[in-house]
């Protein structure tokens, strides 16, 4: 067969790790361990990987004890089991490793025990670790584990956000518009938004929309509300379907193309989206007219029992419909 004959071209093409670097690893220098490791788990080979994180975390390396945490996390080159990785990320923590700290507090976390959890988390936050700061935050915003304390929040969301974490970020965006600090907002937002966070995206556009801090301008709105769009945000998918209806921005009205992002925000269960799209159905604006489809999006909408003029458009579609197209 070919596949053996593919198998030994595909190894002799392998890279393989320095032979001096086999030789101090098999004679038990633990740097040399973790280095191995580290070289077979860049080559996608974990179980090679696991087996000399091992060698290095028995000898009490830190950072292999954290590696192999992870590998048992994830279950690469071995059995995912929580409780040996929540080991070696105890023992890597108790040195110090700010990682380790922040995973462990993670593990406790996912057991509902809230307390330990920000104890690690917290540990991890001092050294500076951007992700446990965030974390710390998030907790106290909602009191989990610590009683809720939005000044504590804030301090929290800071140090990780000036540390470029995009998710802080957008919570102080949120955080300032909840002030009416907008200014101060919209910095925070557009931080985020820059890398690529969905919510903040969205957010950009609002405050373009209703001039929010910014001058108006349904220009640069239409192209937060896009990049969020594009990512999968459903209420702004919606939006962009509003500016196709309108022909806003200088495009031409395109109902084909409203009807698209209509359909990506409805098919969430976004009831606005689903409404306007029953509407193109009705009418067989951008797309061809069916009453049952357009009944169906109506009703979807109605059901929700949130948005004005629904219930009003499923009567009047109603009208139109014969008991069995009513029934399909």
């Amino acid at each position: 067969s070919l596949e053996p004959a593919l198998g030994i071209i595909e190894n002799s093409s392998e890279i393989q790790p320095p032979a001096e670097l086999v030789n101090r690893a098999a004679r038990g220098e633990v740097k040399a361990q973790r280095e191995l490791a580290k070289f077979y788990n860049d080559q996608g080979k974990f179980k090679e990987s696991s087996d000399w994180y091992l060698q290095a975390a028995l000898k009490g390396d830190a950072e292999a004890q954290r590696m192999l945490g992870i590998a048992y996390t994830f279950g690469q080159g071995v059995v995912r089991d929580m409780e040996q990785a929540g080991k070696w990320f105890l023992l890597a923590a108790e040195q110090g490793d700010a990682i380790a700290q922040r995973e462990l507090g993670k593990v406790y976390g996912d057991q509902w025990k809230f307390t330990e959890s920000n104890d690690w988390f917290l540990k991890s936050a001092l050294q500076g670790d951007a992700e446990a700061q965030r974390v710390l935050g998030l907790r106290y915003t909602i009191g989990q584990g610590v009683e809720s304390d939005r000044s504590e929040a804030l301090k929290w969301f800071t140090l990780a956000a000036n540390q470029g974490d995009a998710i802080s970020q957008r919570e102080l965006g949120k955080y300032y518009g909840e002030q009416w600090n907008l200014k101060e907002s919209n910095q925070w937002y557009l931080k985020a938004a820059l890398q690529g966070d969905v919510a903040a995206q969205h957010m950009m556009g609002v405050r373009y929309v209703f001039g929010q801090g910014v001058e108006v301008d349904v220009q640069e709105a239409g192209k937060w509300f896009l990049l969020a769009a594009e990512q999968g945000d459903a209420q702004s998918q919606f939006s962009i379907g509003q500016r196709w209806v309108r022909g806003e921005a200088g495009e031409p009205q395109d109902f084909a193309e409203a009807a698209k992002w209509f359909s990506l925000a409805a098919e969430q269960g976004l009831d606005e989206a689903q409404l306007s799209l029953g509407r193109r159905y009705a009418e067989g604006t951008g797309v061809e007219q069916d009453y049952v489809e357009a009944y169906k999006w109506f009703w979807l909408a109605q059901n929700q029992g949130k948005v004005q003029g629904a219930a009003v458009a499923l009567t009047e579609i109603e009208a139109h419909m014969t008991p069995p197209q009513i029934a399909e």
